[in-house]
C-alpha cells in the first residue's frame, strides 16, 4: 500500500506560484541594461574634461573619483544581480523539483552502500533547502544593495567635496590655484577630519561608537556624513547584518568591499607592476591607444591621431582633439604665435582670428623634421561628437619606411610635445 502523498505546505504552493519568473526576466534586463553604463560614465567623463571651462574638472581628481564611484556602483550591483540569479535558478529548481517530487529524496530506492545512504538522507528536504535559498538570496540582494549604496554615498560625497572646492575656489587668489597642492590640502583635510572617522566607523561595525569620550565629537561628524551618503536609507541593512551575522566574517567582507573600492577609485600602478623594469611608459617610445582612428573609431582621442598606423599614399590626416581649459592660454599667446609664425594678425572676422590662434598653438616635425601642414578647420567628430581641429600634411618626399609624426605645444615656457606617433609610410 502506498503512503499517502505529503501535503504540500501552503506557504510553499503560494512560493511554487508567486513571481518568480517576473523577478529573473526584470533582473536579467536590468543586468544588460546595466552593461552599457560605464562606457556612458566615460562619455560623461568626457565632457566635464574636455567640454566644459571649469578649472576643478581638470586641476583635480574630484571628477575621476566620481565616475569611478559610478562605476563602481554599476560593477558592484551587476555582481550582486549575477549572484542573485544564480542563487535564485537554483532556488527555482527546488521549488520545481517541491513540487514535482513531493516525496523528495527517496535514498532507498538507490540501494547505496550504509555509509553512502546516510548521507543521502542527511540532505536537506526540498522545502527545507528552499526556505534557506530563500533567505540566502534575500540576504546577498540585501548586501548588494549595502553595498551599491555605500559606493554610492562616497560618490556623494565627492561631489559634495567638488562643491567645496568650487567655493574655495571663489576665496582664493587665481595665482594660488595654479598650484594643484592647494586643493588636493582642502580635500585631505576636509576628509581627514570628516570622512575617515566614519568610514572606519563603518568598517568596524561601530567601534568608534563605543568609544567614551570621543561619540561627543564624533555624533557631529556622523550626522554630517549619514545625510551626504543617504544612510538612512540601508543603515537598517548595515544593522541588520551586523547584528545577525557573524562580525569577524562581516567584517572581512566590508574590508573586502573597501579594498575593491579602493583600486576601483585610486587604482595602484606600484601593487600591479611587474618585477621587470624594462617596459616604461615615455612618450618618445609608446605608442598610445588611441592614436590611429582605423583601429578604435569610436574612442575620444586623448593627444592627437592619424587616419591609420599605415599610410598607403596621400599625406597625414591629422585631429587635434580641443580642451576648453586651454583656450584662455591659446588667447594669450595668440599674438607671440602668430608673429613667430609670420603671420599678420589682421583678420576680417572673429573665427577666423580664432582658428589661427589655435593652429599656431601646434608645431609639427616628422622624423624631427618641422613640416607645415595645408590648411586648418573646426571639426566635431561624427561618432564621438569630440571637437577639434584637423588638417592634412603632405607626404611627398619622404621615403617608403617607418616615420613618426611629433605634435608639439607652443606654450609661454616653451614648446613640448604632446603626441609622438609612429606610422609606416608605404610610398607608391
Amino acid at each position: 500500500m502506498e503512503s499517502p502523498q505529503k501535503k504540500v505546505p501552503s506557504w510553499l504552493r503560494r512560493t511554487q506560484e508567486g513571481s518568480w519568473e517576473p523577478e529573473i526576466l526584470i533582473s536579467g534586463i536590468v543586468l544588460l541594461a546595466l552593461t552599457q553604463v560605464p562606457r556612458l560614465l566615460d562619455q560623461m567623463h568626457y565632457w566635464l574634461e574636455e567640454r566644459t571651462g571649469a578649472f576643478y574638472f581638470y586641476t583635480s581628481n574630484v571628477d575621476d573619483f566620481i565616475i569611478a564611484a559610478l562605476k563602481g556602483c554599476t560593477y558592484w550591483l551587476m555582481a550582486g544581480i549575477i549572484l542573485h540569479l544564480v542563487l535564485r535558478s537554483v532556488w527555482v529548481s527546488f521549488v520545481g523539483l517541491s513540487y514535482v517530487f513531493p516525496k523528495g529524496v527517496q535514498a532507498e530506492k538507490l540501494k547505496l552502500r550504509p555509509w553512502f545512504e546516510e548521507r543521502i538522507k542527511a540532505l536537506p528536504s526540498f522545502e527545507a533547502s528552499v526556505t534557506r535559498l530563500e533567505n540566502v538570496c534575500s540576504a546577498v540582494y540585501a548586501t548588494a544593495f549595502l553595498f551599491v549604496m555605500a559606493t554610492l554615498g562616497f560618490c556623494t560625497y565627492m561631489i559634495v567635496i567638488l562643491g567645496l572646492v568650487m567655493v574655495v575656489a571663489q576665496i582664493l587668489p587665481p595665482e594660488m590655484l595654479r598650484d594643484d597642492s592647494v586643493l588636493d590640502l582642502v580635500v585631505s583635510g576636509f576628509t581627514l577630519v570628516v570622512a575617515v572617522p566614519y568610514m572606519i566607523d563603518f568598517l568596524t561595525l561601530g567601534w568608534v561608537k563605543r568609544i567614551p569620550w570621543f561619540w561627543r565629537v564624533y555624533r557631529y561628524p556622523y550626522r554630517f556624513m549619514s545625510a551626504v551618503t543617504f544612510a538612512p536609507v540601508y543603515r537598517g541593512i548595515y544593522y541588520g547584518l551586523i547584528s545577525n551575522i557573524n562580525r569577524w566574517k562581516l567584517f572581512f567582507l566590508l574590508l573586502f568591499f573597501f579594498v575593491v573600492n579602493l583600486f576601483i577609485v585610486a587604482p595602484s600602478e606600484a601593487f600591479f607592476k611587474s618585477g621587470g623594469e624594462l617596459v616604461v611608459s615615455q612618450l618618445e617610445v609608446s605608442v598610445i591607444d588611441g592614436y590611429y582612428r582605423d583601429q578604435s573609431p569610436n574612442r575620444y582621442s586623448t593627444r592627437a591621431h592619424i587616419q591609420s598606423e599605415l599610410i598607403r599614399e596621400g599625406g597625414l590626416q591629422v585631429f587635434l582633439p580641443h580642451k576648453l581649459q586651454y583656450e584662455k592660454m591659446i588667447l594669450e599667446i595668440c599674438p607671440q604665435n602668430l608673429k613667430a609664425k609670420g603671420i599678420e594678425d589682421d583678420f576680417d572676422f572673429p573665427g577666423q582670428r580664432n582658428l589661427a590662434c589655435m593652429s599656431s598653438f601646434y608645431s609639427f616635425r616628422i622624423d624631427t623634421v618641422e613640416v607645415q601642414p595645408t590648411q586648418f578647420y573646426f571639426r566635431e567628430m561624427t561618432s564621438t561628437a569630440q571637437v577639434g581641429l584637423t588638417t592634412w600634411i603632405d607626404l611627398k618626399g619622404f621615403e617608403r619606411g617607418m616615420h613618426a609624426l611629433e605634435v608639439y605645444e607652443n606654450t609661454f615656457e616653451g614648446s613640448f610635445m604632446r603626441a609622438h606617433i609612429p606610422f609606416f609610410f608605404d610610398a607608391p
